[in-house]
């Protein structure tokens, strides 16, 4: 039995042509249906994609971090 990596791995990146954005898609290790998809600068090379998705899940997590949670009155 092999040890599951912990962490993320990236999927894949798409570039939206008309939209002028990049999206890269990052897949949970020890659960392949969870997924999260990230903002990435437009036209990202392969060269820097691991770089630039490391950035992106890190803004991502301060920025879900610091939001406060609400319930309905």
């Amino acid at each position: 039995m092999s040890e599951i990596y912990p962490g993320v791995t990236v999927a894949g990146v798409n570039h939206l042509l008309k939209e002028k954005r990049s999206i890269v898609h990052l897949q949970w290790n020890d659960d392949s249906g969870r997924r999260l998809f990230l903002p990435v600068p437009f036209g990202v090379s392969l060269d820097d994609l691991h770089a630039e998705a490391v950035k992106a899940l890190r803004e991502a997590a301060a920025e879900h971090a610091a939001t406060p949670v609400r319930t309905p009155e």
